[in-house]
């Protein structure tokens, strides 16, 4: 027998949602809120010189910036390809954006042959996965047409990629009932983003729409049914990730017990009267929540598959003591042997406190200080603070760059003095010398050229997230043989150029990296946008790795599993991965396990494994 999972609603207390995984069927009405979405835009191809590129006929009122801002690209780089548009661009010109410096989602349109399909060259660093989602198919649809695709596709090779596949239109659900409503789409909306605006799935409102496909069109009118059906399939309709061997589980003894129970005790906000005035912060722990869970139901298939036996449960809690203390009494809180949550502090410490002596194993998932440890002996933080990545960089960087010379820039700015002491302790400790440093004045690294070399490799330190220090730093920075290290806020910050990603080969350290050239990654983002009709960010890759790692622990050692931390590994787990320490006597553990994020041929890799 695997992982059990019931149909039936738990009584709830007022404020707080108990359900078991198989009846939290409203908890998947929210998901990541629309800044995070990417614009959605069509535009046909040509190749140049072996260069593909996106064409963009310009309308009235556009802007270079704003054509670059919807292509996902620098505005630098639409100058580049287009000469004279810095001067100006005219209604009706034609503009070039280069495939490869592009990050937004685009509908290609390229005519078919004849048979429906379209011929593509495999070019230098393409896989299966990033040829699908350049022509937006799926990957096992490319790979039924080229027999041998699914074992990797080589340079030069030849694809047949289908494109032109007939739409079958899907009859209107009987179970939809109500009046329907009108949406006129916008520019740069997304289906999925008209899915969570309505609180209607995906795969609802292409019902209503039958012939409804993903490249919508600007003015084009979609009926929005009324929602009348959960989002979440019945467990017997659920689809596991692979029914035999899902992420390579990991060889086990058994349990030493008959089952065992985990919850998930998050901030959802399910409640109508919870949605009304949120904070931005619980806008974020909402959305954060949504893909924690999510994650953690395809963790739940991967332990069902290991042969893992007990019960998943969830639970709405937000930032409240009083729910934090209904928590604690409900009545299979006596059986629970793990949970997840809660995320705000104080129920956190609540919960804490009671485990200590009663409970089960607490974890924190999201972010916070090493404080909320102290005086909670049995909770383990799964999100390393920033602090302790930066104790692992200095270390790290004291390591890898022996025979580089490496400077710290350091700024009187109090957020990136607690990056700079860590940073510096670790590399003492690491080297017994201290590293060379460069004191920021005025946000101007003015003068920093007279302690870079010319020859070997220079290694630059730069602990700030500072965007004006970020802007005159890369415009004065006059450097071909130096490495930067920054912080992870550097990886979204649209002043750092594409280019100048690559040139300095940025790295910065990152407690949950997806790694897309990763089989395993690409096996759970299909997994997950094919039941859950999203994209899953870095904390459903965390929710699915923290279930298969403590699951497996229950597993091998029982509740006992703390006294055991690192005598088990992960395999299993993807993106995330787990190095506890415990942080002082009356005190719980701390994950240390991060990744060195860093650009190479404009790709990202994991510099640490």
């Amino acid at each position: 027998m695997g992982m059990k999972f019931r149909t039936q609603f738990m009584a709830p207390i007022p404020g707080i949602t108990s359900v078991l995984v198989s009846a939290a069927l409203s908890l998947l009405l929210i998901s990541l809120p629309a800044c995070r979405l990417r614009a959605q835009v069509s535009a046909p191809i040509e190749v140049v010189d072996g260069k593909r590129y996106y064409l963009h006929q310009v309308v009235k009122g556009e802007t270079p910036y704003a054509i670059a801002r919807n292509y996902g690209c620098d505005v630098q780089v639409l100058v580049a390809s287009n000469p004279g548009s810095d001067a100006g661009i005219r209604e009706g010109q034609m503009l070039r954006l280069p495939v490869d410096q592009c990050r937004a989602r685009v509908t290609i349109l390229v005519a078919p042959d004849a048979s429906g399909f379209i011929n593509h060259e495999v070019q230098k660093r393409e896989t299966l996965f990033s040829i699908a989602r350049f022509y937006n198919v799926d990957p096992n649809d490319i790979a039924e047409a080229n027999p041998g695709a699914d074992q990797g596709v080589q340079r030069g090779q030849i694809l047949r990629i289908p494109v032109a596949k007939p739409a079958v239109p899907a009859p209107a659900p009987a179970a939809e009932s109500g009046t329907m409503k009108k949406h006129t789409v916008i520019a740069g909306e997304t289906l999925y983003a008209i899915s969570v605006q309505y609180k209607v799935p995906v795969d609802a409102i292409m019902n209503a729409n039958p012939g409804l496909t993903e490249a919508l069109r600007v003015g084009q009118i979609i009926q929005i049914p009324q929602r009348s059906m959960p989002l979440e399939p019945e467990p017997s309709d659920r689809t596991p990730l692979d029914g035999s061997q899902p992420f390579a589980p990991l060889s086990l003894i058994g349990g030493l017990e008959d089952s065992y129970q985990i919850g998930l005790a998050l901030p959802f906000l399910s409640e109508p009267t919870d949605t009304i005035g949120l904070t931005t912060r619980e806008k974020r722990l909402q959305a954060v929540a949504f893909q924690m869970y999510r994650g953690a139901l395809l963790g739940a298939d991967t332990l069902k598959a290991m042969g893992f036996r007990g019960d998943l449960y969830s639970y709405d809690v937000a930032d409240s003591k009083d729910q934090a203390q209904m928590l604690v009494m409900k009545s299979e809180m006596k059986n629970m042997d793990v949970l997840i949550g809660p995320a705000f502090r104080d129920p956190l410490h609540e919960v804490a406190v009671w485990s200590s002596t009663k409970g089960p194993h607490v974890v924190c998932p999201v972010p916070q200080a090493n404080k909320v440890l102290l005086g909670s002996v049995n909770m383990s933080k799964a999100y390393p603070s920033e602090i302790t990545m930066w104790e692992g960089m200095g270390t790290f960087i004291a390591s890898r760059h022996k025979d580089d010379r490496v400077i710290l820039c350091t700024t009187n700015d109090v957020e990136d003095l607690k990056r700079i002491q860590a940073f510096r302790g670790a590399y003492f400790r690491e080297r017994g010398d201290s590293v060379n440093e460069f004191v920021i004045q005025n946000r101007s690294i003015s003068g920093i050229s007279k302690m870079l070399g010319s020859t070997g490799v220079n290694i630059l330190v730069v602990p700030s997230a500072d965007r004006l220090l970020l802007t005159t730093m890369f415009r004065d920075l006059q450097s071909s043989n130096t490495i930067v290290y920054g912080t992870e806020e550097w990886e979204n910050n649209s002043i750092i150029e594409s280019a100048m990603r690559n040139k300095y080969q940025i790295r910065y350290p990152k407690a949950v990296f997806m790694d897309y050239r990763n089989p395993a990654v690409i096996r759970f983002v299909e997994a997950f946008r094919k039941r859950f009709r999203s994209e899953p960010d870095e904390y459903a890759f965390l929710g699915y790795s923290m279930l298969v790692y403590y699951g497996t622990g229950l597993m091998q050692f029982g509740r006992a599993f703390p006294n055991h931390f690192g005598e088990w590994t992960c395999d299993a787990c993807v993106g995330a991965g787990f190095n506890y320490v415990r942080t002082g006597e009356d005190a719980g553990f701390e994950n240390r396990y991060f990744a060195v994020v860093g650009t190479q041929e404009f790709e990202l890799y994991q510099m640490n494994k």
